[in-house]
């Protein structure tokens, strides 16, 4: 487990999301925010060989998210499996990225990401633009 003293965590603001695209390797798998996202289950990502660009997806999908506030759709579960075998009853989808705030519950959220984020990067893009 990597010690939370030498990274950003939840006690180091008052609200902190991670998004995790490369746990196990360069980046980290352990929960360590408010909000702890897990794409793909946070470890390889698809179209990536190597493990930078997994790692880099994370700028990546938050990028996207400006652009489209709501094209990551993620559920609260206690782990990919889980998710993937769609057990519990977790119906209500919180948005990964920009959207993503401190009155959503706490926790751990899974999201499965495909291509369609690659759309939405390099464009010209504001701020204003991603509420409109």
């Amino acid at each position: 487990m990597e010690s939370l003293d030498e990274v950003l965590d939840a006690s180091d603001a008052e609200f902190v999301d991670v998004i995790h695209t490369n746990g196990g390797r360069i980046g980290m798998i352990t929960p360590a925010g408010h909000l702890d996202y897990y794409p793909n289950g946070g470890e390889r990502q698809p179209g990536c060989e190597l493990w930078g660009c997994s790692h880099l997806r994370s700028v990546e999908y938050w990028t996207a998210s400006v652009k489209n506030p709501w094209i990551f759709q993620a559920y609260l579960y206690r782990d990919w499996v889980e998710y993937w075998h769609g057990l519990g009853e977790n119906i209500v989808a919180y948005p990964m990225g920009i959207l993503a705030n401190k009155s959503f519950p706490s926790g751990t959220y899974y999201v499965e990401v495909h291509s369609e984020f690659k759309m939405y990067l390099n464009t010209v893009t504001t701020i204003h633009d991603s509420f409109s």
